[in-house]
């Protein structure tokens, strides 16, 4: 320790012999200064400077507190200890609370050197620290000249919130100067949808006077928002009272951009390995357990035919899915076309019965399918995907269910459907199982999603059946629901599809389905059609189709080159597809309706966006229908003609 001088204040020479005896044992090396009268005191604190003073309490006409306050007005950062024989606990915390450093008893003078060593270097804390503040205001030149030159923004904002600097890079972004934003915050140029977070996130700072960041879009000079990463730090004095905050912003825009499209690309890749490991073991389940029933012992005629129908059948399955590998992809990112035929929901139900039987029987599962008589259950879809639907409700029915329980799948009309014009059928599959847990069930349609994920669950999978059964309903126009009433209750799942209208009798499925389409030959003869989709093979059926009825067409592969066609074209009419690159339907309508040409043109929304919700939105966006692929030439022809025929409502109602 280097060597020190201290000032002691001590009336008794026996009692200063055992301070400087106490010191030098405790290695405190020090020149002890000593003075015994008030007036010495005063004289020696002005004349000399000291790292401690050490003082008596009890001194003939003066004592500690009067030198304790002296010592406070002469020299406030010097550490003050009191070293008496009769100090009161009261008086002691008395002398603490005016500004002692501590207070020693002379019968116990072993805490002297802990209290002298304690002192010393909080001493000398706090001359580091106001040393470190010295050289902040020296350096703070610097710092302004070097904000200037980084590519980020650099702000510093008082207490009260006004800007005290903002850096060239900041006033060059915003295109104003110092002066004029000088009141402001960069709270004002945030984009209105992030405000919120950022309101919230900025109060919680400064109530807690905490650094905070957050991520927001921030408005450049020519209206443009840009993503910036924000990070604001307080600064306070030594008495921890806020004096300024410190903000960057760093543009992280093109950052964030990349990070998402690597971050989706990833997820896609995930997704899609995790479906094709589901798809491919599914079919494999029926292959194998008949192979093996099969092999056990010579079957009988019947029970031959059986297994080899359900392996061939599951073959091709498999087979097939192999082959739409891409199609697969396509689904995960939202551009999958089905392969759309009148269906006969009865023959889907029993395929996908049969793939699951051996399931039920291995665990003495009841299965069970009641369908309603004369009604003809045809729907415009794909039959592989149904069946992959109902499969995959039958297969987590079972999976679910204990031995000798009880799996019911049933197919009605939908009486709740209330748009007279068209007709749902509803397949009900009710099980007998463990049930669904109510906080679990909103998101047991999820992907990923598992009621349990521990490493000791029960039944396995990788929570992609519901998921996958949800989107394929969707893509067929239609919705899916579960239903427990908890553990122990079992589940029940609704899927409502929509039926094809008939006119006469059933679907014969032994050949190929032909509909009369319209009465007339020509239906939309002269009528000028603009037709958008980034589909180009759906743009090149639909067109033909179209000019095959009487329409003059025109089609558009973008919504940038339906908007040009407009004004040249002058269509009576506009077909347009929602999900597009760049500009969606929605965006195009928008245009079109702000057009002098094209205000008053009806349109109809052609998408495989076909949840209610989809179609709501598509109305309210002013679009006079919406048609969810795949769409019926029908359909499509009755929409048209309907959108025409009606006096154009700028409303869409």
């Amino acid at each position: 320790m280097p060597f020190l001088q201290f000032l002691l204040l001590e009336d008794s020479s026996l009692d200063a012999e055992l301070i400087q005896a106490t010191l030098t044992n405790g290695d405190i090396e020090c020149e002890l200064v000593r003075v015994q009268t008030r007036s010495t005191f005063i004289e020696t604190l002005n004349s000399m400077t000291f790292d401690l003073i050490l003082s008596d309490y009890s001194l003939p006409s003066f004592d500690g507190i009067a030198a304790l306050d002296l010592a406070r007005d002469i020299c406030p950062n010097v550490p003050f200890i009191l070293v008496s024989g009769t100090l009161g606990e009261e008086l002691a915390i008395d002398t603490l609370k005016r500004g002692a450093t501590d207070y020693v008893l002379k019968q116990r003078l072993e805490r002297l050197v802990p209290a002298v060593n304690r002192a010393l270097r909080e001493a000398q804390e706090r001359r580091d620290y106001q040393h470190a503040i010295a050289a902040l205001h020296l350096s703070e030149r610097r710092f302004r000249t070097l904000a200037d030159a980084v590519p980020n923004f650099v702000w510093i904002n008082n207490a009260d919130g006004e800007a005290d600097y903002l850096n060239s890079r900041w006033q060059e972004y915003t295109g104003t100067s110092f002066g004029v934003q000088k009141a402001q915050t960069w709270v004002g140029a945030t984009h209105p949808d992030d405000m919120e977070a950022v309101t919230e996130t900025r109060t919680i700072g400064i109530r807690s006077g905490n650094p905070y960041e957050i991520e927001c879009r921030i408005r450049r000079h020519d209206g443009v928002y840009r993503w910036h990463l924000v990070r604001v730090v307080p600064f306070k004095d030594e008495q921890d009272q806020l004096l300024y905050w410190y903000g960057t912003a760093t543009d992280i825009d093109d950052a964030k951009r990349l990070y998402h499209q690597a971050k989706e690309a990833n997820r896609i890749k995930d997704e899609f390995l995790a479906v094709l490991s589901h798809e491919l073991r599914t079919p494999l389940n029926p292959i194998v357990g008949w192979s093996r029933l099969l092999r056990a012992k010579p079957p009988d005629p019947i029970t031959l035919a059986r297994g080899l129908e359900t392996i061939e059948r599951n073959a091709k399955i498999q087979t097939q899915l192999i082959e739409d590998l891409l199609d697969v992809s396509r689904i995960l990112r939202g551009k999958f076309s089905l392969n759309a035929q009148p269906v006969n929901l009865v023959t889907v139900i029993e395929s996908a019965l049969e793939t699951v039987r051996l399931s039920a029987d291995a665990k003495s599962i009841q299965l069970e399918f009641n369908a309603a008589d004369n009604i003809n259950y045809v729907a415009l879809g794909d039959a592989g995907r149904l069946q992959q639907v109902i499969w995959n409700l039958l297969s987590n029915a079972i999976k679910f269910t204990p031995n000798h329980g009880h799996v019911e799948i049933e197919l009605t009309i939908d009486s709740t459907h209330t748009l007279a014009d068209e007709q749902y059928a509803k397949i009900t599959v009710r099980d007998t199982g463990k049930g669904i847990d109510s906080e679990f069930l909103p998101y047991v349609f999820d992907s990923f999603r598992q009621a349990d994920g521990s490493t000791t669950r029960t039944f396995g999978g990788l929570g992609l059946g519901l998921a996958i059964v949800r989107h394929l309903i969707e893509l067929h126009g239609g919705t899916v629901e579960a239903i427990s009433l908890g553990d122990g209750e079992g589940s029940t799942f609704t899927v409502k599809l929509p039926l094809l209208k008939h006119e006469g009798g059933g679907l014969d499925e032994n050949r190929n389905s032909s509909f009369n389409l319209h009465s007339s030959p020509l239906p939309l003869a002269g009528l000028r059609i603009l037709v958008v989709d980034d589909e180009r093979d759906t743009l090149g059926w639909m067109t033909i189709l179209l000019e095959q009825s009487g329409a003059i067409v025109h089609s558009a592969l973008s919504a940038e080159k339906a908007f040009a066609a407009i004004e040249q074209f002058k269509p009576n009419i506009l077909l347009s597809d929602i999900g597009m690159p760049e500009e969606d339907g929605y965006m195009l309508l928008k245009r079109v309706r702000a057009s002098e040409n094209g205000s008053q043109i009806p349109a109809i929304a052609l998408t495989a966006y076909a949840r209610i919700e989809d179609r709501e939105r598509a109305i309210a966006a002013g679009f006079q229908d919406h048609l969810a692929k795949p769409i019926e030439l029908e359909q499509l022809i009755k929409a048209v003609i309907k959108a025409r025929a009606r006096e154009f409502n700028p409303s869409g109602s």
